[in-house]
Parts: structure tokens; C-alpha cells; sequence
């Protein structure tokens, strides 16, 4: 009996040890998981409250929590320690780990409550690393409605996903009534920021500029509510509200309270004087900007910006292209390391661009009459007698080429002129002398895509003035681009555009053959050959120059001199071809050997009038 007493005590001994044990186990991470989550909480009032990420905080968390998965494994605890770890990691924006803790609580605890909690978290995740793809697919395995999950949160998850998935109005829609129902006033302005951004992506300049101006009232930091203010005035000036725009931005540059912050102040305001038009104030806040800031490293960018708006200010409001330039180029010497150094950089190289194609075209007319003249001396020369056949032959030769040469002189300055031109209007804002250069342009009829462009310009830059050249455009210019735009724009069908001038021109030229105008025909035929020599039409073109002088005309010199120039300039073609045999029938210099051709094929006449019927 006595022995069976002694054993009962060592069972019950035992007994209270192992509870012992288990109570103590039980409280050891219990107060592990209590001291994370005291760590995890001041952290996170911490962030919703003043906008601080205390990575201390965080850290004393993890600490706490990895102990538990080192020592307590198999405990009630491990999923509520991993969801935990996932948040702490991803307040801190090391995404890997978050990801890596979520996945795990997914992965290896599926019968957990908290399995939903770590998808949406996890969501949060992938969209910070821009995986929209798989956060929405975790936002649609979701199946429970019962998350601990801030509304605003929730709501502002939402508004990522709608932007990823291109629906940008519902994400401002979303994440304006995230900032609304936000209760922690960091949070709230971290929200409200990212609308006031949206909505200008958006061009709401409205909605932006009511978001700005809350802003500014929410914030306590001078530099932040100077930001905000300089925000809300150019949200203002967007929507045309320019005065109250400038009044605000003229008040709070000159407030006192502000001066550490005003110079960007000063910029916005100069840059709202510049866009409205108005010279003398622009001049004025420009040249006190750069008087009042000498050059530091703080402020070489901003003093680089100022630069390039007062070369704006002489290239869009004086017009004044050298002032212009030295501004720009003055751009450089504050900061070369920032967008408005760039935006200087392609003005100045605009600029120098536009002198050289003025230059070009002042020099036309003088390289044109250098060239003329070496082709009548030429012409002079092949006309004498007594020249030898050799001579003859060579000065021929340098006729032909000086001939050419003035083609590709006159179709450089066409297009060299169109260039200037469009410059003038849309670079230069220079309307009037714009207008001039195209009304030239378009009396170019031997140019005719040229010409009906920029006859188009005219009407489209002052249709009041210019509208009633539309009929004429259509009817001196019908097979052109610009003619259809008209056609268009009058709800007329559009018709074939004849890409190609050389096509072109033989077209409206074939009407010559038509109406049996023989000479002009050829004369017009030879001319397009030799001015669009590289035309895939010009071999066709000439051929048919070459058969109207010797079918119609019964030139047969002028014949056999249009075929050497066919077989000359286009050798591997069969027109080329065609032309040898003609030329091998006139060898013995008679010009019957010409005049014995056979009757025309119908094929034959077709090289004589295209007409557009390209078979």
C-alpha cells in the first residue's frame, strides 16, 4: 500500500512538471506573438499617421516572429507569425521576402483562416512589382468578404488594378473615395496625392486642382503647402482660370514665410506670363530670376529652366531668333544635365536649321543664273560650224549636263521652299510669311504634289480667307493627296491618288496627245523624262516622246535624239532596248530609214497617252 502511494506521488509530480511545461510553452510564444504585434502596431500608427516607415519597428517584429517558427513550429501561432512577417516586409518594400512569406502561409497551411488575408496582401505585392496579371488572378480566388483589411486599402487595391487594366477613370473614381474614407491623416494625404496626379494624367484639371488646394490646407511643412499651392494654381491656369492662377502664385512668391521655396514659385509664374502672352512681365520676373540666384549646385537646374523660357520668350513672343539662341545656349552653362537643357538643345539646332534653308534659298536665283548661263555658252557652242564633230559632241554633252543640273537645282529649292515654309507656320509661328512661300508654292505647276499641299495649307490655316481655293485645288490638282483630303472633307469620294509626279504629269499631259497637240505632247513628255529621271514611268515616258516625233511629227532627227538619250540613261530596260533597234535603222545618217517603219501596234500608242490605264 505504501508503495502504491509512493508511485501515485511520482505520476503526479510528473504530471504537473509536463502542465508546467505546457502552460509555459504556451505563454513563451504567446508573449512572442504579443511583442510583435505591439511592435507591428506602433509601426503601423506610426505609417498611417505621420507618414513614416520605422524600419526599427518592423525589424523588433520579425525578430520576435522568426523565433517563433524556430522554436514553435507545430504552434496555433506559425500562420498568424507568417502573415505578419509578409505586412512587416511589406512596409518596408522588400517585395521578395513579402512575397515569400505569403506564398508560404498559402502553400503550407491551407486550412488556415488567414489564407485569403495573405492572397489580398500578396495582390499588394505583385502590383507593386507590376505583375497585374497574377494579382488579379489571387483578387478573383478570393471567397471570403470578411478581410482585415482597411476600407481605404481595399479601395485603393482596386484603383491599382482598374489603371493596370487601362479603365483609368474608375481608378480615380476608386481612389478618391479611398482618400475620403481614409482615417489616418498621412495616409489620407499619400492617397489624395496619388488622385491630384491621376486626374492630371487625365487632363480633370478640375478635380485636380480641388485635390491640390485640400492639400494645401492638410499639410504643416512649408515646402509642402508651397508645392501644393503652386500645383493648385497650375491646375487653375489649366482649366482657364489664368488670373486667379497668377494672383495666387504673385501672392505666395512674395511672401515672406516662403522665400527658402519661391524661386520655383518665380519660375511657374514667368512660365504662366509666357503662356498668356504677356511680354513685359515675362521679360521682367525672367531677368530677376537670373539677377537675384547667383549659379550654385542647388539651383543650376531651376536657373537652366529659366534660361530656356526666356529663350522663349524671344523665339515665341519677339521674335527674335539671335536673342533666342544665346538663351538657349545659356540653358548649357546653368545645367546640362536636366530636360530643359534638351529642349534648348533641339531649339538651337531648329533655329540653325531654319537659317541654313533661308540661306540655301537667298542663294537660288544666283546659283541658277551661274548655271544657265554655262548652259547657253554651251548651247552657243554646239551651234557653230566650225566646230569638229568631237567638239561638237563634248559640248553637247556639257549642254545636256548643265541642263540637268538646273532641273536638280529648281527641284531642290521646291522642296527646300515647302520646307521653310512649314517651318515658318508650325515652328516659327511665323503665319504671314508662311503664307506668302505657299501661295508661290502653289502656282508650281510642273510640282503638282508640292503645289496642291501647299495650297491645302493655306485653306487649312485661314479657311476664312482661304477657302474658296478648295474648288480650285480640286481642279487644278485632282489626282493629289490634298484633293482627297478636300473630297473628304466636302463628303465626296475620294479618288486614285497618283503617287509618282512623273506618272502624274504624263497623265494630265497625255490630254495633249488627245486633242492631236503633237508637239506639246512631246515637248511635255521629254521634259517630265528628264526632270524624274529616277521614275520607274520616265523609260515609258521618253518612249513615247521618241514615237510622237517620229510617227507624228516626223521629226526623225528629234526622234533618234530623244532614243540616244532612252538608250543612254535607262541601258536594261526594255525601252532601252526598243530605242537601239530604232537607232541601228538611222546608222547611215537618211532619214528615210526612219520613215519606213511599220503602221503602229495599239501597244505602241499606248506609250503615246497613258491615261492611267496601265495594262
Amino acid at each position: 500500500m505504501q508503495k502504491r502511494k509512493s508511485h501515485l506521488k511520482i505520476i503526479l509530480k510528473i504530471s504537473v512538471v509536463i502542465f508546467i511545461a505546457v502552460i509555459f510553452s504556451d505563454c513563451a510564444y504567446f508573449n512572442m506573438y504579443y511583442n510583435a504585434k505591439e511592435s507591428y502596431n506602433e509601426a503601423e500608427t506610426k505609417r498611417k499617421e505621420k507618414n513614416q516607415v520605422d524600419k526599427s519597428l518592423y525589424e523588433n517584429s520579425l525578430k520576435e516572429l522568426s523565433k517563433i517558427l524556430e522554436f514553435y513550429p507545430d504552434s496555433k501561432w506559425v500562420d498568424d507569425a507568417l502573415l505578419m512577417m509578409g505586412l512587416c516586409y511589406l512596409r518596408q518594400e522588400d517585395y521578395y521576402k513579402a512575397q515569400r512569406k505569403f506564398t508560404e502561409l498559402i502553400t503550407n497551411y491551407t486550412g488556415s483562416e488567414l489564407i485569403d488575408q495573405a492572397k489580398i496582401h500578396l495582390a499588394e505585392v505583385e502590383i507593386a512589382q507590376k505583375n497585374y496579371a497574377e494579382a488579379k488572378e489571387l483578387i478573383d480566388n478570393i471567397k471570403t468578404e470578411n478581410l482585415d483589411i482597411e476600407p481605404y486599402e481595399l479601395l485603393k487595391l482596386n484603383a491599382q488594378m482598374n489603371l493596370s487594366l487601362g479603365d483609368s477613370i474608375k481608378a480615380l473614381d476608386l481612389m478618391t473615395q479611398a482618400f475620403k474614407s481614409a482615417e489616418g491623416e498621412a495616409e489620407k494625404i499619400s492617397l489624395m496625392q496619388l488622385s491630384a496626379e491621376l486626374s492630371e494624367k487625365l487632363y480633370a484639371d478640375s478635380t485636380a486642382a480641388e485635390i491640390y488646394k485640400e492639400l494645401a490646407s492638410l499639410h504643416t511643412e512649408r515646402e509642402k503647402v508651397f508645392s501644393s499651392t503652386i500645383s493648385y494654381a497650375d491646375a487653375l491656369f489649366r482649366t482657364g482660370r489664368t488670373e486667379e492662377a497668377i494672383k495666387i502664385l504673385e501672392e505666395f512668391t512674395d511672401n515672406e514665410i516662403y522665400a527658402d521655396y519661391s524661386l520655383k514659385g518665380d519660375i511657374r509664374l514667368a512660365k504662366m506670363y509666357l503662356d498668356n502672352k504677356i511680354p513685359l512681365k515675362t521679360f521682367k520676373k525672367l531677368d530677376e530670376i537670373l539677377r537675384t540666384n547667383p549659379k550654385n549646385k542647388d539651383n543650376g537646374a531651376l536657373l537652366s529652366e529659366t534660361a530656356y523660357y526666356f529663350g522663349e520668350y524671344y523665339f515665341r513672343l519677339i521674335k527674335d531668333l539671335a536673342s533666342a539662341e544665346d538663351m538657349y545656349d545659356s540653358s548649357g552653362y546653368y545645367d546640362r544635365r536636366n530636360d530643359f537643357y534638351q529642349k534648348a538643345a533641339a531649339r538651337i539646332g531648329s533655329i540653325r536649321d531654319f537659317r541654313a534653308l533661308r540661306k540655301k534659298l537667298e542663294n537660288f536665283q544666283a546659283e541658277s543664273d551661274s548655271t544657265v548661263s554655262r548652259s547657253e555658252r554651251s548651247d552657243d557652242l554646239v551651234r557653230k560650224d566650225s566646230l569638229s564633230q568631237d567638239r561638237s559632241k563634248n559640248s553637247k554633252r556639257s549642254s545636256d549636263s548643265e541642263n540637268k543640273r538646273l532641273k536638280n537645282i529648281k527641284d531642290a529649292y521646291i522642296s527646300d521652299k515647302m520646307k521653310f515654309a512649314e517651318k515658318a507656320l508650325y515652328e516659327f509661328d511665323l503665319k504671314d510669311t508662311a503664307m506668302v512661300i505657299f501661295k508661290e508654292l502653289s502656282e508650281e505647276v510642273n510640282y503638282p504634289h508640292t503645289a496642291s499641299k501647299a495650297m491645302l495649307y493655306m485653306i487649312l490655316s485661314d479657311s476664312s480667307k482661304y477657302g474658296g481655293l478648295s474648288d480650285s485645288l480640286l481642279k487644278i490638282y485632282p489626282g493629289t493627296k490634298s484633293a482627297n483630303y478636300i473630297r473628304i472633307m466636302k463628303g465626296i469620294e475620294p479618288e486614285e491618288v497618283i503617287e509618282d509626279s512623273a506618272a502624274y504629269l504624263f497623265n494630265i499631259s497625255s490630254q495633249k496627245f488627245i486633242d492631236s497637240l503633237y508637239m506639246d505632247a512631246m515637248n511635255e513628255y521629254v521634259d517630265i523624262g528628264t526632270r524624274f529621271p529616277k521614275s520607274p514611268l520616265t523609260p515609258k515616258i521618253l518612249q513615247a516622246a521618241g514615237m510622237i516625233a517620229e510617227n507624228y511629227i516626223k521629226d526623225y532627227k528629234k526622234a533618234a535624239e530623244i532614243y540616244g538619250i532612252l538608250k543612254e540613261d535607262h541601258s536594261g530596260t526594255p525601252q532601252a532596248q526598243f530605242a537601239s533597234k530604232k537607232l541601228k535603222k538611222t546608222t547611215d545618217v537618211q532619214e528615210k530609214s526612219v520613215q519606213k517603219e511599220e503602221k503602229m501596234t495599239d501597244s505602241d500608242i499606248w506609250y503615246l497617252m497613258d491615261r492611267r490605264n496601265d495594262g
